[in-house]
């Protein structure tokens, strides 16, 4: 569990008869429990639910098997339709090589990484989320910030 939110436990004991309603997307089953106790939940009601969606597609595809990584990924997204897409990289620079290749081949995309400005990386999302671009290629910090962007309020 993120150290932030056992800060919550803090708020909890100061104000223990607020409902609570804890969301999260991923969380093991030992998250789950140290999410019930810090918060000092007493017999939750806890919805689950596959992340194996219908409307979501997910493929791996090995790179020492593929003659060109770049033209591969811009196979699949073309052959995907006009869908929106994440392709996720382990660093920045990939990001950025990649996002211009496929830029170059047709594809509306753009580079999202810890490495751009905020003003940058909020006119991506805004543009992602409004269907402007098609395609963003991320670090895991498109990730984070989704959560930050999307709280609730």
């Amino acid at each position: 569990m993120r150290p932030s939110y056992r800060k919550l436990s803090s708020l909890r004991n100061s104000l223990p008869d607020v409902p609570v309603l804890a969301l999260t997307a991923t969380a093991a089953p030992k998250v789950q429990k140290d999410v019930i106790e810090s918060l000092c939940l007493q017999d939750p009601l806890v919805l689950k639910s596959s992340f194996n969606r219908r409307n979501i597609y997910y493929e791996v595809r090995y790179k020492d098997l593929l003659d060109d990584v770049y033209t591969d990924i811009s196979s699949v997204l073309k052959s995907c339709g006009d869908v929106c897409a994440i392709v996720y990289c382990l660093e920045r620079t990939t990001c950025d090589g990649l996002s211009a290749h496929l830029s170059k081949n047709g594809i509306s995309s753009a580079a999202y990484h810890a490495g751009l400005n905020n003003k940058l990386r909020s006119s991506v999302l805004d543009d992602w989320i409004s269907s402007k671009i098609q395609v963003v290629v991320a670090t895991v910090a498109f990730g984070y910030d989704l959560l930050y962007n999307f709280k609730l309020s």
